[in-house]
């Protein structure tokens, strides 16, 4: 009998195809594996980002623009002080300049790491199985990247120390408002600050050292938390801040912001900031009508009200005391100080108090009690036209399936979203803290 003539490429995939199971196509190296490859990562990670962008979010009430080729902005600090009446021959005064502030912002990363076993995703697609282990771990990879983003755009940028342990160990009453690599001021260590080495999301157990890695001192029980700097994302909290507040029975000395190390009460670089010296208080009416006028005072003109939906529940509450009710509007997110024109609705649909947007998020961030438990969601008077997100990368996707590359025997994924959250003014914004 002839022998059947076949090419030693041709037995290779004939040999290797029975054992895996997988015909001999997909076990072949590609003749050019990137271009496949690389359009379907382009693609899903435009998936995600379109995700992030469809759904109802603080994230998405922001306008998102181009990082270009910026490292910081400027914000003025001081008036010209030479504006002044002038009699009819009075010699002229002499020149004065305004005084600016230089501001340093970077773009963050926030990854997602997804992966399966290539054993794993061999039994997966076997009766009783999953179906495709990989595709079950980028969609719910997807889910969590999108979270990650929303959530440390809305972290609390302060706390207290529940706990004190051994030397370079503590728990912090809010460790969901932290990630390793964040630093944070505390009175015992006010010169240097505090790294976070490793933390435990669900005890609020840390570990800690100095940022130069020499050793911080021992954390104490009930003090203020402040953040010095985030790894990830500037929060919200933390641009809407100042020096100098009571947090839960504590002073709160220092709440860095960006480049800014001292932000004094009304400052140029400090925001409206309405408490209650850490002890918890019923909603009110009033303390809205305040937040609002604030912002109004230094020339803001509020378009958000930010609360989470506990704070919702008690204004809803509070208008129906007073026989009012909110009504229907529409939001609509601005680009560089333009929105639509009179007349077109466009946006998103949301309740309105006194002319202003009301829109409920579940992330908004909550203050910490005396007890280390945390109180109801803040409340936010945003005047938006002077935020944004910086975009350098819309979500990416990247895969590597090369046991040899990856190291290991598994598929490897990894989403990753480059951008920061800048403000351009601070005393345009305002919030509302220390609520039940």
């Amino acid at each position: 009998m002839a022998q059947l003539k076949q090419s030693v490429l041709e037995f290779i995939q004939r040999s290797q195809s029975r054992p895996f199971g997988l015909a001999g196509e997909y076990l072949m190296k590609a003749d050019d594996p990137l271009q496949v490859a690389d359009f379907f990562n382009v693609t899903y990670g435009t998936k995600v980002w379109d995700s992030l962008n469809s759904e109802r979010k603080f994230f998405n009430l922001l306008r998102h623009n181009t990082w270009g080729n910026v490292i910081g902005w400027r914000i003025r600090s001081a008036r010209n002080p030479q504006s002044q009446p002038l009699g009819e021959i009075e010699a002229l005064p002499d020149v004065g300049k305004q005084t600016y502030k230089s501001i340093y912002s970077l773009p963050r990363q926030v990854v997602t790491p997804v992966g399966s076993s290539e054993l794993a995703q061999w039994i997966a697609t076997k009766e009783g199985g999953i179906g495709d282990a990989m595709a079950k771990e980028l969609q719910f990879g997807e889910i969590d990247h999108v979270k990650e983003i929303q959530q440390e755009l809305l972290f609390s940028g302060v706390d207290v120390v529940k706990t004190a342990g051994a030397t370079g160990v503590a728990a912090l009453s809010n460790p969901a408002a932290w990630r390793k690599g964040d630093e944070f001021w505390t009175n015992s260590n006010s010169t240097e600050g505090v790294l976070i080495t490793a933390i435990n999301a669900t005890t609020g157990v840390i570990s800690f050292t100095q940022p130069d890695g020499g050793a911080a001192s021992d954390l104490v029980a009930g003090e203020a938390v402040t953040v010095k700097a985030r790894k990830g994302m500037t929060s919200l909290d933390d641009v809407i801040e100042a020096d100098g507040r009571t947090v839960a029975g504590a002073s709160n000395q220092n709440v860095d912001c960006y480049n800014f190390t001292t932000r004094v009460a009304l400052a140029y670089n400090a925001s409206n900031v309405i408490d209650n010296d850490g002890v918890p208080q019923d909603f009110d009416t009033d303390l809205v009508d305040e937040a609002i006028e604030n912002v109004r005072k230094y020339g803001g003109e509020p378009d958000l009200i930010l609360l989470g939906t506990d704070q919702q529940r008690h204004f809803k509450q509070a208008l129906q005391i007073q026989r009012r009710y909110m009504e229907a509007g529409d939001f609509v997110v601005k680009r560089g100080g333009e929105s639509n024109l009179p007349g077109q609705r466009a946006g998103f649909q949301v309740s309105t108090y006194d002319g202003v947007a009301v829109f409920a998020d579940v992330d908004t961030p909550k203050t910490t009690k005396a007890d280390y438990t945390l109180a109801g969601s803040n409340i936010y008077v945003l005047d938006t036209r002077w935020l944004e997100v910086g975009v350098a990368f819309t979500t990416e996707y990247f895969e590597q399936r090369d046991p040899i590359i990856v190291g290991k025997l598994a598929i490897v994924g990894l989403f990753r979203t480059t951008m920061e959250l800048k403000c351009y003014d601070f005393r345009k914004q305002a919030k509302i803290v220390d609520l039940n």
